[in-house]
């Protein structure tokens, strides 16, 4: 998606074209740029995105890794206590 800025400078007008990416595609980028089988120009020239622009998505990308192993999964405790619950209340008759 791009987004256009219109940007007044005496009397002239310029757009200035913004391109907005999905954190899907990034992702993808930064993690292709982790792996390194190419360099972060080639990545550059082939999805046109600026490499600077790769960097930062690198950098986020690593820094937020950590955090994916500090979250607890409790979907089937959840469901454990439930059942207990369930049982207690019907004396396992359901």
């Amino acid at each position: 998606m791009i987004n256009y800025k219109i940007i007044q400078r005496g009397e002239k007008t310029m757009f200035k074209n913004r391109k907005n990416y999905d954190s899907k595609f990034k992702a993808k980028l930064a993690l292709e740029a982790i792996i390194g089988d190419r360099t972060i120009s080639q990545l550059s020239s082939d999805y046109g995105v600026h490499p600077n622009q790769i960097g930062l998505w690198k950098k986020k990308l690593l820094n937020g890794l950590p955090m994916i192993f500090d979250i607890k999964e409790n979907t089937g405790a959840k469901d454990n206590e439930f059942e207990s619950e369930k049982n207690e209340h019907t004396g396992g008759i359901l």
